[in-house]
């Protein structure tokens, strides 16, 4: 229950971006397990 929109959008576009970062470093992650299992 944040009271000041800005800062609401603001703390959204944050958790948004986290979790973007947070996918990327697990498709990541698995493409350097994946190549370790090939080779």
């Amino acid at each position: 229950a944040v009271g000041n929109e800005n800062l609401n959008k603001t703390l959204v576009d944050y958790k948004e971006n986290l979790k973007q970062k947070i996918v990327k470093a697990n498709d990541d992650l698995a493409k350097i397990k994946f190549e370790y299992k090939t080779n």
